[in-house]
């Protein structure tokens, strides 16, 4: 998916600014994983891990994600074209 994001919209890694990563689960706790989370994103996008900010949300045991039978991610990418 990320390589027919790239390609659609022809932009490379150096005209990545920023990526804002924002994980919804109710029990995990993602302190330890954080690290390990932005290298592989760095990785993928081929791009500085200063540039990827992680954080991450509960639902306060509201609906399936508060009752921990799913996870919910968003993402924002802000590029230069």
């Amino acid at each position: 998916l990320i390589d027919e994001i790239i390609n659609k919209y022809k932009f490379e890694s150096r005209n990545i600014l920023n990526v804002d990563i924002t994980i919804i689960c109710q029990h995990i706790k993602l302190s330890k994983y954080k690290t390990k989370i932005k290298k592989s994103v760095s990785e993928i996008l081929n791009c500085d891990v200063g540039k990827i900010n992680i954080k991450a949300k509960t639902t306060d045991n509201v609906g399936i994600i508060g009752n921990s039978k799913a996870i919910a991610c968003w993402v924002n990418l802000l590029v230069s074209i």
